[in-house]
C-alpha cells in the first residue's frame, strides 16, 4: 500500500517558523523570515518518530514545527523549539487529495515571502523515522489459539508485508524523482530551443540593420 503525503513544516521568523521534512536525517540553515516545506509519503497506520534541534542566535528568532497530514490536520505542533522529540501515528485510512500526491510546498494560506538582505539564521537538525509496527504475538497466539509454528509464520508474514510496504514507498519516490527529472529535462530543452530562436532572431536583425546602414552610407 502506498503511503500518503505528509508535511513536516518549519517557518522561521522573528516570532515563529514553520518547516517540513522528509523521512531521514539532515541539517540545514534557515534565514530570518524564511520558510521550508517538504513532503513525504508515509505508510498508513504506522508510528512515526522524530527528533529536532535548533542552534545559533538564541533569543533573536524562534522556530516552530508542525506536522501536517494529508487531511490538512495538524498531528504535532510546537512553538519556540530548541530540541526535543515528537511521535504520531498515521491514520488507518488517510484522506489523500489528488493535489497532495506530489506536494512540495506549504498550503497557500501558509506562504510567506523571504525578506531581502537577511543575515540572521539558525541551524536546524531534523530526523524522522518510521517505526516498525509492534505486535503482541503472545496475545495473538492466545486469542487465535496458535501454536509456536503458526506464530512464527505470522511474524514472517508481517515482516514480508512491512518489507513490501517499504518497497512500494521506495518505488513511489523513484517515480516522483523520475517525473521531476523529466520535467527538468523538458524545461532545459525548451530553454535551449528558445535561446537558439533568440540568437537567430538577433542575427537576422543585426544583418538587416547592417544592410540598411551600408545602403544609407551608399557602400552597397
Amino acid at each position: 500500500m502506498l503511503g500518503s503525503t505528509w508535511r513536516i513544516v518549519l517557518l522561521l521568523s522573528l516570532l515563529g517558523i514553520l518547516s517540513m521534512h522528509p523521512t531521514g536525517a539532515f541539517e540545514f540553515y534557515l534565514n530570518q523570515n524564511a520558510k521550508l516545506c517538504f513532503a513525504e509519503q508515509l505508510p498508513s497506520n504506522t508510528k512515526v518518530s522524530g527528533e529536532y534541534a535548533v542552534a545559533g542566535n538564541e533569543g533573536t528568532m524562534s522556530v516552530d514545527i508542525t506536522v501536517i497530514g494529508p487531511d490538512r490536520r495538524d498531528y504535532f505542533s510546537k512553538l519556540g523549539i530548541e530540541s526535543g522529540r515528537f511521535t504520531f501515528k498515521t491514520p488507518k485510512h488517510p484522506i489523500l487529495k489528488p493535489e497532495d500526491a506530489n506536494a512540495r510546498s506549504l498550503p497557500e494560506s501558509m506562504e510567506s515571502k523571504e525578506q531581502p538582505h537577511v543575515v540572521t539564521r539558525r541551524r536546524v537538525s531534523l530526523k524522522v523515522d518510521v517505526l516498525p509496527t509492534e505486535r503482541d504475538y503472545a496475545r495473538l497466539a492466545k486469542e487465535e489459539h496458535l501454536n509456536s509454528l503458526e506464530v512464527a509464520l505470522k511474524r514472517i508474514e508481517d515482516e514480508i508485508k512491512q518489507f513490501s510496504s517499504e518497497l512500494d514507498i521506495l518505488s513511489s519516490r523513484e517515480q516522483t524523482m523520475r517525473n521531476i527529472n523529466e520535467i527538468t529535462n523538458s524545461r532545459v530543452t525548451w530553454l535551449g530551443i528558445f535561446n537558439v530562436i533568440v540568437m537567430i532572431a538577433a542575427g537576422v536583425y543585426e544583418m538587416y540593420h547592417m544592410k540598411n546602414y551600408f545602403r544609407h552610407k551608399k557602400l552597397i
